[in-house]
C-alpha cells in the first residue's frame, strides 16, 4: 500500500536529516524480505534480461513476491550492469481474479539506483502478475514487460 512507500521517504528524510539512530548499513539476502522493505516468505522470483539497447541479452535485474498471509509484496531488484546505477524504473504489482479482473494494484515508478518497491496488494483469494519497464543509463528502453502469467493464486 501507498503508507510503506511514505514511511521509506520519511525514514530516507529522518536519514539525510541526521534525525534517528546511526547504525551499520548491511545487505540484506535476496530472500529476505526485510531488506526490501517486505514481510512474509518469498513465494516466487525470477530473472530479467534487457531486450532492448546496449544491455540486450544480459540480466539487469530479479523481481521478488513475498506472501505474509494476507498480502503480496513485490520488489524488483537490479542486478549487472544497471546495478547502483540510478535509472528510471516501474513496478506495477496487480492483484487479480483468475480471470484476470483487477481487484488491487500499487505502482512504484521513479529513479532507482538498486531496487522498485516495495508494491503492496491484498491478496486473499486472489492471484498477482506485474508489469515491469526498466530504462538503461542512456535513457532507452531496456525491457518492458513482466510477468503476465498469473502466480501466488490462494
Amino acid at each position: 500500500m501507498r503508507t510503506h512507500k511514505l514511511a521509506r521517504l520519511l525514514t530516507s528524510a529522518a536519514v539525510v536529516l541526521g534525525v534517528g539512530v546511526v547504525a551499520p548499513v548491511v545487505t540484506a539476502p535476496v530472500a529476505s524480505a526485510g531488506g526490501y522493505g517486505c514481510t512474509g516468505g518469498l513465494v516466487d522470483s525470477y530473472g530479467i534480461n534487457a531486450d532492448h539497447g546496449v544491455h540486450a541479452g544480459k540480466k539487469i535485474a530479479d523481481v521478488y513476491t513475498y506472501w505474509d498471509g494476507s498480502q503480496n509484496c513485490q520488489v524488483v531488484v537490479k542486478r549487472g550492469p544497471l546495478a547502483g546505477i540510478s535509472t528510471r524504473m516501474d513496478l506495477t504489482t496487480y492483484a487479480m481474479t483468475t480471470s484476470r479482473t483487477i481487484k488491487d494494484w500499487d505502482e512504484d515508478p521513479g529513479y532507482f539506483s538498486s531496487y522498485a518497491g516495495p508494491n503492496w496488494v491484498n491478496g486473499a483469494g486472489l492471484c498477482v502478475a506485474e508489469e515491469v519497464n526498466m530504462w538503461d543509463q542512456n535513457g532507452t528502453l531496456a525491457y518492458q514487460g513482466g510477468s503476465y502469467r498469473l502466480h501466488n493464486c490462494g
